[in-house]
């Protein structure tokens, strides 16, 4: 995985060369907290997923990316 330091757009892509939901939760600007509440997702389910221990259901992973994504399109209006 590809990471750029604090203060740099974060880029986390898997080695299948789709975004993760990590690199989309934070392209989005959302914190682990701040996505646990929006989500309805416990918090240790979203770090499990952010270090890799766990892995969310392929349909669970694009529909989040997917919203992800539409947050971070009107962040970007």
């Amino acid at each position: 995985m590809e990471e750029k330091k604090k203060g740099m757009k974060m880029n986390y892509i898997e080695d299948s060369g789709e975004p993760t939901i990590k690199s989309c939760r934070l392209s989005a600007g959302l914190t682990q907290k701040e996505f646990s509440k929006m989500f309805g997702i416990p918090i240790d389910v979203i770090k499990s997923w952010d270090c890799g221990r766990r892995t969310p259901p392929d349909w669970v992973k694009r529909l989040v990316i997917e919203k992800l994504q539409s947050i971070e399109k009107k962040k970007e209006l």
